[in-house]
């Protein structure tokens, strides 16, 4: 792989009409590549138990573009990998505005069903090197933001996985010793076979606003359970967002070859709203929801509070308004197809996504009265699905809405508004409003940790959505 790097740049050089600076740019690259290949042999590792780690999709520094962890077959799956099998995953994220690669790695954590650390060394789970330096990246070439693109393919021939269960892919800094960005996945086996069905609730005063899973494991008897309370546990997930999880799921019931779980009152999730959604995939023409698309200097943009932390060294960016969007009828449900909050990179120029694509800073606003001890976020994949400072909403007097800037590559994005309590709890049931019309996917995570064994395993994976209600 780095061969290749080499002498790609190498013809970069030689074919493309490049300005000096960025000629020296790809010469730099030659040379650091080399230094970090012939670094490899004394590998810096990451103390995982003594530093401060966010066990979830995080960014540890400001100026990260966007990270993803995808199926490299169909990018709308969610980050699996089965056991033994030939399966892989891709993560990608770019470092804006960086003029050298840096000394950059990534290892792996076992966690356990609640996404804590799991009593595993990384010799038992890991197969391979533990560490790894990231060795495939790419300049952003022709984009007004400048920015390096990393990519890593796992497992690989460096590093498999032993045990399934909970997973973060962790990116690190090797010669500042800290964390960049954290990711999670799941490693799964196959053993059990889970049968799987969405359904409006039984429970009439549900029934308008949420969802019912109700489920059967087959095929258990193999796995020798003695106490069906500790050894198994069930996680059902709402979407890809492992902020919307129900545990600690026990059967209705236990007949010697299935276990069945259909309690009508206890399976149950608030169904929300469609995701709303916006298309920059193409910068030449205002796409879906877009209403306004300019090329601005920096110095009118150094006032967003969204760029303060970023290094802006760029004479332009690409800004882009959404039309303002409203409250939800609280009362009619509004279709529309969605990702399910997810994101997905594309330019209709047919450029490469990794070196080529375009970020852009995008408005978001929102008509709503101002709320006393509660805020409004940006929500979705294109937040990490989480609660951050830089995906606030900010009330605006003049205009009397709420508004919000984001930092994001060109793509087809999803995302929804959501109000947190002065707790920060989210307030699901405001904004997006819940129906149980809403096409949603759930995923069931059946968990095996027997009283002789020190991690919880994936015995199963199903998934089932909400689609056949609408």
């Amino acid at each position: 792989m780095w061969e290749e790097n080499i002498f790609m740049y190498i013809k970069i050089i030689l074919e493309k009409n490049i300005n000096f600076k960025k000629m020296n740019r790809y010469v730099f690259k030659i040379v650091s590549t080399i230094i970090i290949i012939s670094s490899i042999a004394s590998s810096q590792t990451f103390n995982i138990t003594e530093n401060k780690l966010e066990l979830k999709d995080f960014h540890y520094i400001s100026n990260i573009g966007y990270s993803q962890i995808k199926n490299p077959l169909n990018e709308y799956f969610d980050p699996h990998i089965k056991l033994n099998s030939s399966d892989q995953l891709v993560f990608s994220f770019d470092i804006l505005n960086e003029s050298y690669n840096g000394n950059y790695a990534y290892t792996f954590i076992h966690c356990n069903s609640n996404w804590t650390i799991s009593n595993l060394n990384q010799s038992e789970y890991l197969n391979g090197f533990t560490d790894n330096y990231i060795d495939n990246y790419l300049y952003s070439f022709n984009t007004t933001t400048e920015y390096i693109n990393y990519e890593i393919l796992f497992p690989n021939e460096n590093v498999n996985f032993s045990k399934s269960g909970n997973y973060i892919i962790l990116i690190y800094d090797v010669e500042k010793n800290i964390p960049l960005i954290t990711k999670r996945f799941v490693v799964y086996e196959q053993i059990v076979n889970i049968e799987t069905h969405i359904k409006k609730p039984s429970i009439l005063m549900n029934m308008k606003s949420k969802h019912e899973i109700n489920f059967i494991i087959n095929d258990y008897k193999k796995l020798n359970i003695i106490d069906f309370s500790n050894d198994i546990n069930v996680v059902i997930k709402q979407n890809n967002d492992w902020s919307k999880t129900m545990q600690n799921c026990y059967p209705s019931f236990i007949h010697p070859q299935y276990m069945e779980f259909n309690n009508y009152d206890e399976f149950l999730f608030l169904a929300g709203s469609e995701f709303r959604d916006f298309d920059i995939k193409n910068l030449e023409y205002l796409g879906n929801h877009i209403k306004q698309h300019q090329l601005l200097s920096t110095k009118t943009l150094q006032n967003k509070p969204s760029l303060n932390l970023l290094s802006l060294e760029n004479d332009n960016y690409h800004h882009i308004t959404l039309y303002t969007d409203q409250k939800k009828d609280t009362n009619n449900y509004l279709f529309s197809y969605d990702l399910n909050g997810k994101y997905v990179l594309a330019n209709e120029n047919h450029k490469d996504m990794r070196s080529e694509g375009e970020y852009a800073l995008v408005n978001f606003s929102l008509k709503h009265e101002k709320l006393i001890s509660k805020e409004i976020y940006v929500y979705g994949e294109l937040t990490n699905w989480n609660k951050l400072q830089k995906n606030k909403m900010i009330y605006n007097q003049e205009t009397k809405q709420y508004e919000c800037s984001i930092y994001l590559k060109q793509g087809y994005y999803n995302y929804k508004y959501i109000i947190t309590d002065s707790t920060q709890n989210i307030i699901h049931n405001h904004i997006e409003s819940n129906f149980y019309e809403t096409r949603n996917k759930y995923t069931i995570y059946i968990y095996h940790t027997p009283l002789w064994q020190n991690y919880d395993r994936i015995i199963g994976i199903s998934q089932g959505t909400s689609n056949s209600l609408n």
